[in-house]
């Protein structure tokens, strides 16, 4: 195993926060030739309105810059986490669409970039992008780095998983479980009573149990989030 696999598990195993896997990240990244890092994840819960949060050592004139334009809303790099799973190379000059952005980045140091989507099972989806105001990144740096990229987000990857397990951790009895699924497949309270062979008011307790330990407001909601947490198979 190269050291530096070695160096990249001992980092991430001890987290404590999403703040301290930031510090690690942004430390492997300047080691990799890059001035800036940046984190970005979307946290699926509540349902109807997910958490979004961004961590970066970007310039604070550009962090607020983004906040005040709304410029999450037209990252070429946010969009591209949404839909791809290939790492995205990307440089601020010559850019056709979106100039207004591309061009406040540039002045700020961002102009050439490597962004990689993070899709953890049962998990939130993230992106994180290493970033320079210098030299653009070319094929040759890509063959003799990108591996090693590749490697350390899928070390912050895991270690965000991790983190978000432990906030979210919920525990579900058998029973709870499997009336959860069959109400998730439509079944009614009746239909559920017949296949486990209990009666409707046994089902409801083990529905009632589910919305609470998930903080769901209804079954439907329980049903969604015990699914998004692998939690009912």
């Amino acid at each position: 195993m190269h050291m530096w696999r070695e160096t990249y598990l001992d980092l991430f195993a001890s987290t404590r926060s999403e703040a301290d896997i930031f510090r690690k990240l942004s430390f492997a990244v300047r080691e990799l030739g890059f001035e800036y890092c940046a984190f970005g994840t979307c946290v699926p819960f509540p349902i109807s309105n997910p958490r979004f949060t961004l961590q970066s050592d970007y310039p604070d004139a550009w962090e607020d810059r983004y906040v005040s334009s709304n410029y999450f809303a037209v990252d070429p790099t946010v969009r591209h986490s949404l839909t791809q799973s290939m790492p995205l190379v990307w440089q601020a000059d010559g850019q056709t669409q979106n100039l207004e952005f591309w061009e406040e980045a540039a002045h700020h140091g961002l102009r050439y970039g490597w962004s990689m989507p993070t899709i953890a099972r049962n998990g939130p989806v993230g992106l994180v992008s290493m970033v320079r105001s210098g030299e653009p990144i070319d094929p040759l740096e890509l063959v003799s780095k990108e591996y090693r990229m590749l490697w350390l987000v899928n070390a912050v990857s895991g270690a965000m998983q991790a983190d978000f397990a432990a906030r979210y951790a919920v525990e579900l009895t058998s029973r709870e479980r499997e009336a959860l699924r069959w109400s998730a497949s439509g079944k009614t309270y009746v239909e559920i009573g017949m296949i486990m062979s209990v009666d409707e008011r046994t089902v409801k307790f083990h529905l009632v149990n589910t919305m609470r330990k998930l903080n769901a407001m209804n079954k439907t909601e329980a049903a969604v989030k015990a699914a998004m947490l692998g939690l009912l198979w």
